[in-house]
């Protein structure tokens, strides 16, 4: 567990300082996707990558590696499991196929972001998982 929030941690805090190490950028032209893309830049970059592709700065330090997020519809025969992937991002999907993760538990952590008495706080944290499901269906090859 300490590792996993050392980790959280670092990838926070290279996202936000470090340019993308990436040679494709991101699909940012949708201005309907302009929060998706920023908040998938903020929290999921430093692993997958800017481009989704499983690259980002942190990546070579984990084991598993991060997947390429941009094949996952290719991966389920052309459907994209939005289902799947919410409970992926939110941490509710403990069963892993590969062992441990280091995945942080996205859903905790935008709910720990809010005030402790806001009665919307689930709400507006799974609101954030899923902004940032919705961009990563946008960028599926």
């Amino acid at each position: 567990m300490r590792r996993t929030g050392s980790l959280l941690t670092l990838a926070l805090l290279l996202a936000s300082a470090a340019p993308a190490a990436d040679t494709e950028a991101p699909i940012l032209e949708n201005p309907r996707l302009k929060a998706e893309a920023e908040l998938y830049r903020q929290y999921c970059s430093a692993c997958h990558g800017v481009s989704g592709r499983g690259d980002g700065i942190v990546a070579p330090f984990l084991d598993p590696r991060p997947i390429d997020l941009t094949l996952i519809k290719q991966n389920f025969e052309g459907r994209f499991p939005k289902y799947l992937v919410t409970m992926s991002v939110e941490g509710r999907d403990t069963v892993r196929a590969h062992g441990k993760s280091d995945m942080p538990v996205w859903g905790e952590v935008f709910a720990a972001e809010l005030l402790p008495d806001d009665p919307d706080r689930q709400a507006r944290a799974r609101g954030k998982v899923m902004k940032i499901v919705d961009y990563v269906e946008s960028i599926q090859r």
